[in-house]
């Protein structure tokens, strides 16, 4: 009878282990909905939300954003920013999936992309 129990219980185990390992693999292919941004210059923020002018893909984190700081982006080499403070100044109007984003936070925020 015991024998039948460690045979049942290794089953078990096997089974939770199984599930966890591969709920795992399926958590390291779900595309990102956000970034958790540090108090601080955040570098190479790949963003993962959908293309959208800026003032709206990054307005949750506008007030986050260090004072007189910009929100930059690479792209081909060109610098891009968009200035919260002086949107005149700026010269980045829209935000791209995949763009790799830069910024300088004056304190941590979970930026929540919108999908």
């Amino acid at each position: 009878m015991v024998e039948k129990e460690d045979k049942l219980i290794d089953a078990m185990f096997s089974g939770i282990v199984g599930v966890m390992i591969v709920g795992s693999i399926a958590n390291m292919f779900r595309p990102a909905s956000g970034y958790n941004l540090v108090a601080g210059y955040n570098d190479n923020v790949v963003y993962g939300g959908k293309t959208l002018p800026v003032e709206e893909a990054i307005a949750d984190i506008i007030p986050y954003i260090t004072p007189n700081a910009a929100f930059w982006v690479n792209r081909e080499e060109i610098w891009y920013a968009y200035v919260p403070h002086a949107p005149e100044e700026s010269n980045l109007f829209t935000l791209f999936h995949n763009d790799v984003c830069f910024v300088e936070m004056a304190q941590a925020y979970a930026w929540q992309w919108i999908m």
